[in-house]
């Protein structure tokens, strides 16, 4: 094939590969308020259409299928939260206060309504079925724990010790606590877990020493 073809195709994938991330951002976009303005990820693939104003073909170009498209908005919404911890963490310095800011903030069950519900019920899905999916989509999580424990290891706050295990694990149990207060398991004859209870449970994961002195990191 001559050359000039060759940049002629490459112009056209460009321009294509272009147009592909717009309108999947504005699936994405469409997806993310309906589920602000329903508290759920309850909306339909056609209302996601009508919001971002583009076809249903070039939808279905770019998604398989309404999971895909929660997939997409799940990563989303991660990535800004880890950008959103990254922020506050900025301005702290203790190790320990850090961590319980990260704890805290992604207690998204502590805020409640029914998108975290929601939430809670596509991560069990994604459990099920796309666990690979999941992994994917909680890495920046992971990756943004394991770099606070190995800064606090450094600081001499906690014990030497496997900070990848501990960062998968800690979020373990702070998803499984979104997840089940979230349901309504919680409650009833059975104590609901509070920020503070789960804060007090992740410093005993990592080691620390519950001291009434400890900052609390609110956020």
């Amino acid at each position: 094939m001559a050359r000039w073809r060759d940049r002629s195709l490459e112009r056209a994938l460009e321009r294509e590969k272009r147009k592909s991330e717009e309108q999947s951002l504005r699936f994405v976009a469409a997806a993310r308020d309906l589920a602000l303005e329903t508290g759920s990820l309850d909306f339909t693939v056609q209302q996601v259409i009508d919001r971002s104003g583009v076809s249903l073909r070039s939808f279905y170009r770019n998604f398989a299928g309404k999971d895909e498209l929660c997939l997409a908005l799940f990563e989303e919404m991660t990535e800004e939260t880890c950008e959103e911890i990254a922020k506050r963490l900025s301005r702290l310095d203790d190790p320990i206060e850090r961590l319980s800011t990260i704890v805290r903030r992604l207690y998204v069950a502590e805020r409640g309504g029914r998108l975290a519900g929601s939430i809670s019920r596509q991560v069990h899905e994604l459990v099920a079925n796309r666990p690979e999916d999941l992994r994917t989509s909680q890495q920046p999580v992971v990756d943004l724990i394991e770099l606070e424990i190995e800064h606090a290891v450094e600081r001499g706050v906690l014990a030497p010790q496997d900070a990848r295990k501990q960062a998968v694990s800690l979020l373990i149990t702070i998803t499984a606590h979104n997840q089940w207060r979230s349901d309504g398991v919680m409650g009833g004859s059975w104590p609901v877990i509070s920020l503070e209870d789960l804060w007090t449970i992740c410093r005993r994961q990592l080691g620390i020493d519950s001291t009434p002195s400890d900052p609390p990191g609110r956020g």
